[in-house]
């Protein structure tokens, strides 16, 4: 007579299970850390572009400004010093890009009408305006960090963005 049984026993169910939660495991830390550095590239990606706009932006504006209005200083005592510049443009514009905590705001006035604020990024951690010399007032400096965290809850992960750019005003030089 043959013996058969038919089943498995407690030790093979035992072995099964732990065999496929130490897969389930390597699954997930591989799902988590290829998620990770997806949010991590895009938030690259995310101040890589708002840095570039934001210069491009500056520095179309700020070369059609007179040379005369442009005044940089901060919005108040809490901000960076040097973290906001006003110029008149050739148009007869007033525009004025200053930092407020983490934003990058920019207001623009046309004659008596006043625009609304508007956000340029939320992702701002320092931008300072700079004469190159004392005896040139032709070439600022613009100076911008720009920073993201793509985890609220993992210590130390941040993309950072530094930029600087030179940008000559074209108009109404005085000495």
């Amino acid at each position: 007579m043959k013996n058969k049984t038919a089943g498995w026993t407690l030790v093979e169910l035992l072995i099964v299970v732990t065999i496929m939660s130490i897969i389930m495991v390597g699954i997930s830390t591989f799902f988590n850390r290829a998620l990770y550095f997806v949010r991590l590239i895009q938030a690259k990606t995310d101040v890589q572009r708002d840095a570039r706009m934001i210069l491009s932006k500056i520095n179309r504006e700020l070369r059609q400004a007179k040379a005369s209005s442009v005044v940089v200083d901060r919005l108040n005592s809490d901000m960076p010093p040097y973290s906001r510049i006003r110029f008149e443009t050739i148009k007869g514009s007033t525009m004025c890009y200053y930092q407020d905590g983490t934003t990058l705001m920019f207001q623009e006035s046309r004659g008596d009408f006043t625009f609304t604020p508007r956000k340029l990024t939320e992702n701002l951690r320092y931008i300072a305006f700079a004469y190159q010399r004392t005896d040139n007032n032709k070439v600022i400096h613009i100076s911008i960090c720009l920073e993201k965290v793509p985890y609220l809850y993992v210590p130390g992960a941040k993309a950072l963005q530094v930029s600087v750019e030179e940008v000559r005003i074209m108009n109404e030089w005085k000495n």
